[in-house]
């Protein structure tokens, strides 16, 4: 796979070369770019320049080895202790605890709404207590709990982009 970058410049080499090729059809998009990326390339690629890398490499190195003797033996002490950390920062847990409560709260809604369903339905089929429109009060109530708790549910679900 290509680094997006390098996609992006053959993408915009081919553009510059159609463009070019529309206003001269000799243009040779190719034949303008060599000398231009030549001279970047020895630039880049000079001895002074590799030269100043390798120093800027080698310095980090040496600063890097000078410290890790003491690092070492730090790290060996608390070990010896027991008293190694590990600090982890994760990026975006905030975010991701509100999707978990979000989807926790749904999930509680909808046990609670198909449990009002199945028990307004048991309760529909006993013929006892104060009663409305011939059917039992607690029952019917159960029922429009349910339909209440279903609708808010689905309300939360199409507002969530979800749905």
């Amino acid at each position: 796979m290509l680094p997006a970058d390098l996609v992006l410049m053959f993408k915009a080499f081919i553009t510059m070369e159609g463009m070019g090729r529309s206003l001269d059809p000799d243009f040779d998009m190719a034949g303008e770019a060599a000398p231009v990326l030549e001279s970047v390339l020895r630039r880049h690629y000079s001895p002074l320049n590799v030269a100043r890398r390798m120093q800027d490499g080698l310095v980090q190195t040496l600063r890097l080895l000078g410290g890790l003797p003491d690092d070492l033996s730090r790290l060996l002490r608390r070990a010896r202790r027991g008293r190694i950390e590990v600090h982890v920062d994760i990026k975006e847990l905030h975010e991701v605890s509100l999707r978990v409560d979000k989807a926790a709260s749904r999930l509680t809604l909808g046990i609670v709404t198909a449990a009002l369903i199945i028990g307004s339905a048991i309760v529909l089929n006993v013929q006892s207590g104060d009663q409305a429109f011939g059917l039992p009060l607690l029952g019917l109530l159960g029922f429009i709990g349910a339909a209440i708790g279903g609708v808010w549910l689905l309300i939360s679900i199409w507002r969530s982009g979800r749905g």
